[in-house]
Protein backbone atom coordinates (compact mmCIF):
# COMPACT_ATOMS: atom_id res chain seq x y z
CA UNK A 1 0.00 0.00 0.00
CA UNK A 2 1.35 3.58 -0.89
CA UNK A 3 1.21 6.47 2.17
CA UNK A 4 -1.94 8.30 0.95
CA UNK A 5 -3.85 4.41 0.88
CA UNK A 6 -2.45 3.64 4.53
CA UNK A 7 -3.01 7.40 5.73
CA UNK A 8 -6.51 7.41 4.20
CA UNK A 9 -7.11 3.92 5.98
CA UNK A 10 -5.89 5.62 9.46
CA UNK A 11 -7.87 8.52 9.20
CA UNK A 12 -11.11 6.04 8.30
CA UNK A 13 -10.30 3.74 11.19
CA UNK A 14 -9.59 6.96 13.53
CA UNK A 15 -13.32 8.58 12.76
CA UNK A 16 -14.67 5.37 13.48
CA UNK A 17 -12.95 4.89 16.70
CA UNK A 18 -10.85 1.86 15.62
CA UNK A 19 -7.49 3.40 17.30
CA UNK A 20 -5.50 0.40 17.31
CA UNK A 21 -6.08 -0.47 13.98
CA UNK A 22 -5.83 3.00 12.71
CA UNK A 23 -2.18 3.40 14.74
CA UNK A 24 -0.93 0.19 12.70
CA UNK A 25 -1.73 2.68 9.16
CA UNK A 26 -0.08 5.28 10.59
CA UNK A 27 2.95 3.47 11.85
CA UNK A 28 3.06 2.30 8.31
CA UNK A 29 2.86 4.79 5.99
CA UNK A 30 5.44 7.07 8.59
CA UNK A 31 7.67 4.19 7.90
CA UNK A 32 7.04 4.63 3.81
CA UNK A 33 8.02 8.02 4.27
CA UNK A 34 8.31 10.08 7.90
CA UNK A 35 8.74 13.53 6.13
CA UNK A 36 5.43 13.80 5.76
CA UNK A 37 3.26 15.82 8.87
CA UNK A 38 -0.37 13.88 8.29
CA UNK A 39 0.30 10.44 9.45
CA UNK A 40 2.27 12.17 11.98
CA UNK A 41 -0.67 14.15 13.01
CA UNK A 42 -3.31 11.43 13.13
CA UNK A 43 -0.78 8.93 15.16
CA UNK A 44 -0.76 11.91 17.76
CA UNK A 45 -4.65 12.19 17.75
CA UNK A 46 -4.60 8.22 18.43
CA UNK A 47 -2.13 8.92 21.32
CA UNK A 48 -4.19 12.12 22.25
CA UNK A 49 -7.33 9.80 22.22
CA UNK A 50 -5.43 6.61 24.53
CA UNK A 51 -4.28 8.92 27.01
CA UNK A 52 -0.89 9.26 25.85
CA UNK A 53 -0.13 12.47 26.23
CA UNK A 54 3.42 12.84 26.10
CA UNK A 55 3.86 10.41 23.20
CA UNK A 56 0.89 12.53 21.47
CA UNK A 57 3.07 16.17 22.15
CA UNK A 58 5.95 14.40 20.74
CA UNK A 59 4.19 13.24 17.41
CA UNK A 60 2.35 17.10 16.81
CA UNK A 61 5.83 18.66 17.83
CA UNK A 62 6.73 16.39 14.72
CA UNK A 63 4.21 17.71 12.60
CA UNK A 64 5.40 21.25 13.77
CA UNK A 65 8.80 21.11 12.63
CA UNK A 66 7.76 19.44 9.02
CA UNK A 67 5.25 22.39 8.48
CA UNK A 68 4.86 25.16 10.93
CA UNK A 69 2.07 26.37 8.93
CA UNK A 70 -0.27 23.41 10.61
CA UNK A 71 -3.03 25.76 12.82
CA UNK A 72 -4.46 21.87 14.18
CA UNK A 73 -1.08 20.74 15.58
CA UNK A 74 -0.63 23.91 17.42
CA UNK A 75 -4.40 23.44 18.80
CA UNK A 76 -3.97 19.55 19.32
CA UNK A 77 -0.73 20.15 21.04
CA UNK A 78 -2.01 23.13 22.87
CA UNK A 79 -5.19 20.70 24.26
CA UNK A 80 -2.56 18.03 25.05
CA UNK A 81 -0.62 20.59 27.38
CA UNK A 82 -4.22 21.45 29.04
CA UNK A 83 -4.88 18.07 29.79
CA UNK A 84 -1.29 17.50 31.51
CA UNK A 85 -1.70 20.94 33.43
CA UNK A 86 0.81 22.59 31.23
CA UNK A 87 -1.58 26.10 30.92
CA UNK A 88 0.92 28.43 30.12
CA UNK A 89 2.38 26.36 27.62
CA UNK A 90 -1.26 25.61 26.24
CA UNK A 91 -1.94 29.21 25.69
CA UNK A 92 1.31 29.58 23.90
CA UNK A 93 0.29 26.78 21.46
CA UNK A 94 -3.79 28.38 21.58
CA UNK A 95 -2.18 31.89 20.63
CA UNK A 96 0.04 30.65 18.10
CA UNK A 97 -3.01 28.61 16.27
CA UNK A 98 -4.48 31.95 16.49
CA UNK A 99 -1.65 34.26 15.03
CA UNK A 100 -1.59 31.56 11.92
CA UNK A 101 -5.41 31.71 11.69
CA UNK A 102 -7.04 34.21 13.33
CA UNK A 103 -10.81 32.79 12.14
CA UNK A 104 -10.11 29.75 14.66
CA UNK A 105 -12.85 29.97 16.72
CA UNK A 106 -11.38 26.25 18.59
CA UNK A 107 -8.60 27.97 19.35
CA UNK A 108 -9.97 31.02 21.24
CA UNK A 109 -12.59 28.91 22.94
CA UNK A 110 -9.73 26.32 24.30
CA UNK A 111 -7.34 29.50 25.48
CA UNK A 112 -10.23 30.65 27.33
CA UNK A 113 -10.38 27.16 29.13
CA UNK A 114 -6.90 27.44 30.13
CA UNK A 115 -6.94 31.09 31.09
CA UNK A 116 -9.98 30.56 33.24
CA UNK A 117 -8.21 27.50 34.84
CA UNK A 118 -5.42 30.37 35.42
CA UNK A 119 -7.99 32.15 36.74
CA UNK A 120 -7.89 34.76 34.16
CA UNK A 121 -11.44 35.20 34.03
CA UNK A 122 -11.93 38.59 32.39
CA UNK A 123 -9.54 36.89 29.41
CA UNK A 124 -11.15 34.07 29.37
CA UNK A 125 -14.86 35.56 28.63
CA UNK A 126 -12.95 37.71 26.12
CA UNK A 127 -11.75 34.82 24.21
CA UNK A 128 -15.12 32.48 24.54
CA UNK A 129 -17.16 35.68 22.92
CA UNK A 130 -14.31 35.98 19.96
CA UNK A 131 -14.76 32.32 19.38
CA UNK A 132 -18.56 32.87 19.34
CA UNK A 133 -18.66 35.75 17.10
CA UNK A 134 -16.46 34.24 14.69
CA UNK A 135 -19.00 30.78 15.07
CA UNK A 136 -22.05 31.90 16.24
CA UNK A 137 -23.20 28.03 17.12
CA UNK A 138 -20.71 27.58 18.91
CA UNK A 139 -22.46 25.97 21.73
CA UNK A 140 -19.65 24.80 24.42
CA UNK A 141 -17.87 28.49 23.76
CA UNK A 142 -21.58 29.73 25.13
CA UNK A 143 -21.34 27.26 28.17
CA UNK A 144 -17.50 27.55 28.48
CA UNK A 145 -18.96 31.64 28.92
CA UNK A 146 -21.61 30.90 31.22
CA UNK A 147 -19.91 28.95 33.52
CA UNK A 148 -17.37 31.78 34.74
CA UNK A 149 -18.90 33.61 37.65
CA UNK A 150 -17.87 37.46 36.94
Amino acid sequence: MDYEKLYSSGSKCLKEERLEEAMKYYVQAIELDADRPEAHFGRGVVKFDSGRYEEAIEDFDRVIRLNPSITEAYNNRGITKFNLGRNKGAIEDFDKAIELNPGYAGAYNNKGVAEAKLGKLEEAVANYKQAIELRPRFVRAYHNRSSLQL
